[in-house]
Formats: C-alpha cells, structure tokens, sequence
C-alpha cells in the first residue's frame, strides 16, 4: 500500500524542478556523497562528487573488462573485436554516462516531497507530514542488485523514493542521513549484512 499524494500535475512539477535546479547554489555538502540546493522553500538533493567518481570509476572498469576480456578472446572469435572497439569509447563517455542529477526534491510550502532522479516512486509526490521516518534497504534481484530508500508512513506503509544501483553502503548511508535531517525524522539503512544502520536523527517529542 502506498503513500504516494496523487499523480496529478507531477510530471510539470519535476520538468520546472530540472529546468531551474541548473542555477541554484550548492547550499552545503552531504559528506560529498550528496549535495544540497536550496532556492527559498524548495531543496533538492543532488549526487555528490564522490558519487560521480564512484558511478564513472564503476563505467571505466566495465570499459576495462571489455578491453581485456575482449583482447583475450580474439584468437577464437572475430567478434571480440567489437568489444575491444567499444571499451574507448565507454571510458571516453563515462562522465556522460554518470552525469551530475538531481535526486529528490523536497517542497517545504507545497509540503510535497517528489523524487526526481527517474528510478523512484515515477515523480509522484509524498506528502511530507505523512513521512515518520526514512528507511534504505539492499535488495537483489537475480544477479542485480540496488539500496532502495524508502519513506515510511507508521509501521507498515512505505513508498519507494529512490533506487541507487549496486552495492555502495556509504552512499546509501549518506542519501538517508541527508532526507533524515532536511525531514526531521528518523532514518537507517540495513545493508548486506542485515544489521540496520542509523543513518538520521531522532526527532525530540
């Protein structure tokens, strides 16, 4: 069950949150997993630069596998050729491929909170005053992997806010620490070991 606002109108909230964001000062750093911009009530949460270099140092190590992997198998197959050919450009177009994107965005005079990097809960927005607490969890599915985080209304509801690829418990650990502290409540993040992290703040009564 989901606590997701309706989706109405949310699709021209996220079009004018990337059309502007481009101009809105980094405020403060998240551990620079994350960085925080702020234009009066409106506050995204964009990556960081030691998430970019993390996203393009994981394209240029695909590149490399290609490359070395390819080399190995041109004896016995012509078309490891076309792996070797492709690995310069993957490394050439990794700062494409990972570029710098807004995450989420919270709207403290709309009351909404809207995810906005495209791997999330669709754009629909959340309303703030129904999320108690923030919570990131490892999941795999098949050979895949990804941290989901999580808004959390009460116990049992949750609503999918975003989807961070592979496994970075650091990065996932920043993302819910930075929602945990713009939000005032609670987070933690539970990682392949299966020990819960606390990642936020506790709200005082």
């Amino acid at each position: 069950m989901s606590i997701d606002a309706e989706p109405g109108g949310a699709d021209t909230v996220i079009q004018e949150a990337r059309a502007q964001s481009g101009s809105w000062p980094a405020v403060r750093p998240g551990g620079e997993w994350i960085a925080v911009r702020q234009d009066g009530a409106r506050l995204q949460l964009w990556t960081g630069p030691r998430a970019l270099r993390y996203q393009r140092i994981q394209i240029q190590a695909i590149a490399l596998a290609f490359a070395v992997g390819g080399g190995l198998l041109l004896r016995l197959s012509a078309w490891a050729w076309l792996a070797v050919a492709v690995a310069p450009v993957l490394w050439a177009l990794a700062s494409r491929l990972a570029p710098e994107r807004p995450l989420v965005e919270i709207d403290r005079h709309a009351g909404l909170l809207t995810p906005l990097a495209g791997s999330g809960a669709e754009g629909r927005p959340i309303p703030l005053g129904r999320i108690s607490a923030i919570a990131g969890a490892w999941e795999t599915f098949g050979w895949s992997s990804r941290s989901a985080i999580y808004a959390i209304d009460g116990q049992t509801e949750r609503s999918l806010i975003l989807a961070l690829g592979g496994t970075n418990d650091a990065y996932a650990v920043a993302v819910c620490a930075a929602l945990g502290q713009e939000l005032g409540v609670s987070a933690d993040y539970t990682g392949p070991s299966g020990e819960p992290v606390r990642c936020g703040v506790t709200p005082t009564a």
